[in-house]
């Protein structure tokens, strides 16, 4: 038997070799052309056409036009422009090619290709810190300023979204190209972007999606058409994954468009949620039993591990032998979810992805997740367009309207699955039957339907969804944003993985040569081989991108879940610890060194924390300084032994190397139990660990503890509660009095807010401001204190009473956030205030971040008239830069300079020394914070600092206790100094 079976080998080994010189003559056929030169306009675009530091080109675009010269023997100039100056270019035939472009442009002379490179969809972006603006956010929309690039194609689709959503945006801006509207978005001139697809947009998150169009190259010359749609038509033939291919190159990772969820919707995922959701068995290529029999598989259950992973939400699965009998459960209740139906896109609003198919308080929602090709099966002789009986499988019948008016001279009817579709064909009960290409696939290579082919695909798109039952519209939002969250390598992968197994079945030698012949076989062993060579390359290069985090070198998080699930099966997990560590104040190491700097430091850090793993280790990086490392280790020890040798050997090869900056990493640390099943959870629980480090000069890590458990649920209580406490006054600013050293008297104040809760009583800040600055409710906090702070001084200038500057606190995420500066300044116009009573305090760290955004802020808060502070001067990184470059007019000298005995310790009174007159000759205002000593005070007077604060003087008080001490001429009495120091 081995010998007959080597023989075959040999045999087909022989066939396959005449082959090869004829797809060498295919691929060699260009270069025999004569070249032709063709002058290609581009425009910059990240990702799809972009110039590198050495002048030459790359991108998407670029790749493409290389493979079609290979086919057309082209020689290409690139002239550089607009789009708009491309596409009047193109038009006039003073270019010859352009790309991309919307196959529905409307123009009488510019043709587009007939192959297509993509389907193009317009994306609304906001930047990652305006947290007044949410997903779908039509409300606020109407407030919004819109840009919108000319002649993109984005224009009348725009127009379309705000009509089906019954809307309009305040206004919308037309600009010539991307960066313009990046320049005016961090101007502040535009609130929402919008773009393609096709484009890298980083920095800023997606509030809104809406359908565009094809993409591809165009043309106006008939000649060039023809040469383009051949060479295309070629590439496709031979790589049918080349375009994928590309997009993963240079978008895949890049440009993964992160929708975000609303406030409500985090509400929502906050809660541990379950949903039972059923799949019809045998439906390929989106659910089936797999073939070793070890469970089910399929894009679908593929796409809920994913939600699962991406959102904590829990998917129960189970199985029934048909659609219909889903259905049945779905509307008794037993399941809330149904996968595998197939509706036509036509019949869906695809500008949501979501359909409202039910009446009264229940309601159907239709999400669409994998798009599908339908196509018509019939005997060899059957003549697709006559008068017949057409079988169709019962998950196509929430499709049949549609099927009906694309087939009105058919009769249908309905059958359990594929398979009795085919036999109702062999049975003569029925003339064709309507089924998806991939289930045509599959059933032909059954002896039974040898004589059942593939007669015509059907017109039209569709698409095969989660029929989702439910009263919470949350749910269907959250589901469809994790749907679109799945980067297309992903989606490819998984198509690529599914479609492989499940489209043919293993058939016996025996059965092969009985059946078809020796040569048949030789042939479709042949062909097969090629086809499956290829496919595997293609599915080799798709998971190479999408397991692999290029810069760092290390797994990506698709990979290290896939791997985590292995070991979950094979290994005692809970001699697993998970470790997630970052890089502290990376953005400083871009914005100051470049991102390619950047881009080497990751790439070091990697290789450092990888050589120090063993075999089963696990690392990836999640996103731009964040790695998370899945380590077997027999107890805490091995861990610190580990942490402490990738510290240990950075500093050292730092210490070696011409680095100009420290390399801070923070680590949270957790035990993996054998509850833990979900990646996500894991990763939360070694977040939190990190979280609660407060080292910040020194890299350190921190292990999970039940306790910290317990902080999380109090904060989570305390973000239930925010939003009800500032609606009912529960918040308050109380003031703290900053004093004139020379002559005692209060000379201006801090405003500091406090939460008097009915509940809890007054909850310390440290304890909710930190947990507003995650999570955003800071902005809302912030305006709140500025207001009050406003309102106050406004008051005392009514009654006539003693005024004294108020200094408030501008934290990054308001410096950065859009509109906020601009609501303070609304603030002073309505309360008619001069912005000379107000102090603005920003911390030494927003400073030193060099950001573009916060200098341009900090000229517009000087422009106004506003004294600007630098609040926490010397606790971090102190950089003489800031003090010379940036229009500050008060120095705040941190309270940590007050720790040592300032009288005996003579470097660090030197220190002081220097930087007070360092600022005395800078002409800035001193002020000392943390003043706890009446030696303390004399030392700061002696030594030329201006004012000073802190609870020698007096602790933080309420806005009547402040009051009462400026009426008593703004002094502090020598028997109440050093009296006020209680804790509130």
């Amino acid at each position: 038997m081995k010998k007959k079976i080597g023989l075959f080998i040999a045999f087909c080994i022989f066939c396959i070799i005449p082959v090869f010189p004829v797809l060498a003559r295919e691929n060699l056929g260009a270069k025999e052309s004569e070249n032709k030169k063709i002058i290609v306009g581009w425009y910059e675009r990240a990702g799809y056409f972009e110039k590198k530091s050495d002048g030459t080109l790359s991108g998407f675009g670029y790749d493409y036009l290389q493979a079609i010269s290979a086919y057309t023997g082209w020689e290409y100039e690139f002239v550089e422009g607009t789009r708009r100056q491309c596409m009047g270019w193109l038009s006039k035939g003073q270019i010859d090619l352009m790309s991309p472009i919307n196959v529905n442009w409307k123009s009488k002379n510019i043709k587009p290709s007939s192959e297509v490179i993509g389907e193009d969809y317009g994306y609304l972006y906001k930047k990652n810190n305006n947290s007044l603006l949410e997903y779908n956010d039509f409300k606020n929309f109407k407030k919004a300023v819109v840009g919108v690039e000319n002649y993109s194609g984005l224009e009348e689709r725009l127009e379309e979204y705000c009509r089906e959503n019954k809307f309009q945006f305040l206004e919308i801006k037309q600009y010539d190209t991307l960066p313009q509207m990046k320049q005016a978005m961090a101007k502040g001139e535009i609130d929402i972007l919008v773009t393609d697809s096709y484009v890298n947009v980083e920095n800023m998150k997606v509030v809104g999606r809406f359908s565009n169009s094809r993409i591809t190259f165009g043309a106006v010359r008939e000649e060039i058409i023809s040469e383009l749609n051949y060479a295309m038509e070629q590439i496709k033939l031979n790589n049918p994954n080349y375009t994928q291919d590309l997009r993963e190159t240079y978008f895949s990772a890049s440009a993964q468009k992160n929708l975000e969820y609303s406030s409500t919707e985090i509400e929502f995922l906050k809660a541990d949620r379950a949903y039972n959701v059923l799949l019809a068995k045998d439906q390929y290529p989106i659910a089936y039993r797999a073939a070793d029999d070890s469970g089910y598989k399929g894009i679908a259950v593929e796409v809920l591990e994913r939600i699962e992973y991406q959102t904590g939400l829990s998917f129960n699965q189970f199985y029934e032998d048909t659609y219909s009998q889903g259905q049945k459960r779905l509307e008794k209740g037993d399941v809330q979810i149904l996968a595998g139906g197939i509706l036509s896109k036509q019949d869906m609003n695809m500008t949501s992805g979501q359909r409202i198919s039910g009446e009264g308080t229940t309601n159907q929602y239709h999400v669409g997740f994998y798009d599908i090709r339908l196509a018509v099966m019939g005997n060899k002789e059957t003549d697709p367009e006559s008068r017949l009986v057409a079988a169709i499988p019962d998950y196509l019948e929430i499709s049949l309207p549609v099927l009906k008016e694309l087939y009105p001279h058919y009769r249908f009817y309905v059958c359990r699955s594929g398979e009795e579709c085919a036999k109702a064909i062999i049975d003569k009960k029925a003339d064709v039957a309507i089924l998806t290409d991939v289930g045509i696939q599959r059933l032909t290579v059954y002896d039974l339907y040898e004589k059942l082919q593939l007669l015509q695909y059907v017109p039209g798109n569709f698409v095969s969804v989660f029929t989702i039952q439910t009263n919470q519209k949350v749910l269907v939002d959250v589901f469809r944003k994790a749907l679109q969250n799945i980067p297309d390598s992903v989606m490819a992968t998984l198509e690529n993985d599914n479609l492989y197994h499940v489209a043919m079945r293993t058939m016996s030698f025996r059965e092969l040569w009985q059946n078809y012949g020796g040569h048949v076989i030789t042939i479709a062993v042949l062909i097969g081989g090629i086809i499956g060579y290829r496919k595997y390359l293609a599915e080799k290069r798709a998971k190479e991108k999408a397991y692999r985090d290029s810069v760092a070198n290390v797994s990506s998080m698709e990979k290290i879940r896939l791997d985590m699930k292995e070991i979950f099966q094979t290994e005692e997990i809970n001699e697993y610890y998970a470790i997630c560590l970052d890089l502290d104040k990376f953005k400083v190491i871009n914005d100051l060194y470049g991102y390619d700097k950047g881009d080497q430091t990751i790439a070091f850090l990697g290789k450092i924390l990888k050589k120090n793993l063993g075999e089963k280790d696990l690392i990836a990086r999640s996103t731009a300084d964040n790695f998370i490392i899945i380590k077997k280790a027999k107890g805490e020890e091995e861990i610190k032994i580990y942490l402490d040798q990738v510290y240990g050997e950075i500093e050292e090869i730092i210490g070696k190397k011409d680095i100009h900056y420290r390399m801070i990493l923070k680590a949270g640390v957790y035990r993996i139990t054998d509850k833990d099943k979900n990646l996500s959870s894991i990763i939360d629980k070694a977040n939190l660990a990190k979280r609660s480090i407060t080292q910040i000069f020194e890299s350190t890590y921190q292990f999970y503890d039940e306790t910290m458990r317990e902080k999380n649920i109090e904060e989570k209580q305390l973000e239930n509660d925010m939003e009800t406490a500032l609606k009912n006054g529960e918040f308050c600013i109380y003031l703290q009095p900053q004093i004139e050293l020379k002559t005692g008297r209060i000379v201006s104040a801090e405003a500091l807010v406090r939460w008097k809760s009915p509940v809890n009583g007054l909850i310390p800040p440290i304890k909710f401001i930190p947990v507003f600055e995650q999570n955003g409710f800071i902005i809302k906090l912030d305006l709140f204190v500025w207001e009050e702070a406003i309102r106050t001084i406004s008051r005392w200038q009514k009654e006539q009473k003693k005024v004294v500057p108020i200094a408030i606190n501008l934290s990054r995420i308001d410096v950065q956030s859009e509109g906020m500066l601009e609501k303070l300044i609304e603030l002073m116009k309505e309360y008619d205030l001069d912005a000379k009573w107000i102090k603005t305090e920003l911390t030494e760290s927003v400073c030193m971040e060099n950001d573009t955004i916060i200098m341009e802020k900090m000229h517009q808060l000087n422009q106004v008239g506003f004294k600007i502070a630098v609040d926490d001067f010397g606790a971090g990184y102190s950089s003489f830069y800031l003090l010379k470059e940036m229009p500050i007019d008060i120095l705040k000298i941190d309270k940590s300079f007050l720790e040592f005995d300032l009288t005996k310790n003579s470097k660090h009174r030197v220190v002081l020394e220097d930087v007070i007159n360092l600022g005395k000759h800078l002409d800035l205002q001193i002020v000392m914070e943390g003043v706890e000593t009446k030696e303390q005070a004399e030392f700061l007077e002696k030594i030329g600092c201006d004012i000073a604060q802190g609870y020698y003087f007096s602790r933080p008080i309420s806005v009547d206790e402040f009051e009462a001490l400026l009426e008593k001429d703004g002094k502090i009495e020598e028997d109440e100094l050093g009296g006020r120091n209680e804790s509130n």
